[in-house]
């Protein structure tokens, strides 16, 4: 059977498939960007970077934590992770109880108001992003996304991660 635009049925429906799909893999990427547009919307006027973020999240929940332990966390690699280290311990956002071969990190009093800062910022975002869903909604994606970090966490074990 062929539609108005000379394609048949078969064609449309494998068309939106693709579409559904590539669709449903950019999502999360697009989610991202906002995420990290929003955060620096309301970062501006200060010198602490988007990218900073995870790590002094990561650190305030993580007390006393290695180079490694972060780059592990966060899935970045060892050159990243000390980058961003150094530049968190120069802005005495975080110091190192350890010594220098050996890294124990902890956020300083300005690190811990800036986490908490961070946090709420990350908490405004989602639930301004989240504003439309009615209560039933809402709910449904909290266990659609918690299945879908319980299927990533199976993922990583499974490769020993």
């Amino acid at each position: 059977m062929t539609s108005g635009d000379g394609t048949n049925d078969y064609q449309n429906k494998q068309h939106c498939g693709i579409s559904m799909i590539v669709n449903d893999l950019n999502n999360p990427s697009v989610m991202k960007k906002f995420v990290y547009a929003y955060v620096s919307d309301r970062l501006k006027g200060t010198n602490v970077l988007p990218s900073w973020g995870p790590f002094i999240i990561a650190i305030g929940g993580m007390d006393g934590a290695s180079q490694k332990d972060l780059s592990e966390e966060l899935d970045v690699n060892k050159s990243f992770t000390t980058r961003i280290v150094r530049i968190l311990i120069d802005e005495g956002i975080v110091v190192n109880r350890g010594d220098c071969r050996e890294f124990d990190l902890v956020l300083t009093e300005k690190g811990m108001n800036l986490r908490t800062e961070l946090i709420g910022y990350l908490t405004d975002c989602r639930d301004y992003l989240s504003s439309d869903f009615n209560e039933k909604e809402l709910e449904a994606f909290k266990i659609c996304n918690q299945k879908i970090l319980n299927k990533i966490d199976e993922y990583y074990r499974s490769r020993g991660r």
